[in-house]
């Protein structure tokens, strides 16, 4: 499998290519990933009917000397957005990597129901 899926939890998952998934806006020098695998990533992406929670930060997650990409994305699925509206995904710079990590913050809302009790 060219790349790898690590499950966070129900209708989340995260991730990472360093061939595929980046496009050519998400990158800065190197060679152009091959479209039909990404074509292919991306109908499989679509298939799952996950989409990008977007993030906050630098465009780019990975660095080397001559190339920046954004290799790591959170996807999610619509029923997580429906328990989740307000997530926020934070690109965080680490200094002694050449990853940046990604934060997930997720507040889950309780939709309450006027109660019918009464005395």
């Amino acid at each position: 499998m060219p790349f790898g899926l690590f499950l966070l939890a129900p209708h989340l998952r995260s991730w990472e290519e360093t061939s595929i998934l980046s496009s050519t806006l998400m990158r800065i020098g190197g060679a152009t990933p091959s479209t039909v695998v990404m074509l292919d990533f991306h109908d499989a992406i679509a298939n799952c009917a996950l989409m990008d929670a977007g993030y906050i930060g630098s465009p780019y997650t990975w660095y080397s000397r001559r190339l920046q990409q954004c290799l790591d994305r959170i996807l999610v699925s619509g029923c997580w957005m429906d328990v989740f509206p307000k997530m926020q995904v934070a690109h965080l710079e680490l200094s002694k990597s050449d990853h940046h990590g990604l934060l997930v913050e997720a507040e889950h809302t309780i939709e309450r129901k006027a109660s019918s009790f009464q005395f």
